[in-house]
């Protein structure tokens, strides 16, 4: 994947089709990560009003966003999150270390910032998508 000025490698997060070839993404401007419990179907309130949970999981959803890029850049992240599920290793704050996760990703956007030649070299903003575990 060509890298650009404004684009560093170091390893902040990384993608995997299988947990054993890693591909670094371009570092991300912005990489909020959440976690939500997930619970049963048995889950729910009594007569009574009282919550009553069957928590099985907490999952956790990391949403990714990078500063500007190149068209192609950008088509060469979206080809290594194509599968259904992937891996992905970032650091989480809630486990206070770098993880591997399994999932999957959402919806990915992105927008036109600079029309050049149309040859790879447009440039997009708002490039877009959360990882979500399984």
């Amino acid at each position: 994947m060509a890298t650009t000025w404004w684009n560093t490698y170091t390893g902040l997060i990384s993608v995997s089709p299988d947990n054993v070839h890693w591909t670094v993404l371009p570092d991300p401007q912005s990489m909020p990560v959440s976690q939500q419990d997930e619970d049963s179907a048995n889950a729910g309130r009594n007569l009574a009003g009282f919550m009553i949970r069957d928590r099985v999981a907490v999952k956790e959803k990391v949403n990714i966003s990078w500063r500007p890029m190149f068209a192609s850049e950008w088509q060469s992240i979206l080809a290594l999150v194509k599968p259904q599920y992937i891996y992905v290793r970032y650091f989480s704050p809630y486990y206070g270390a770098v993880r591997t996760a399994y999932g999957y990703t959402g919806d990915k956007s992105s927008e036109m910032l600079f029309k050049a030649r149309g040859n790879g070299d447009d440039i997009l903003q708002n490039c877009k998508f959360n990882f979500i575990e399984a």
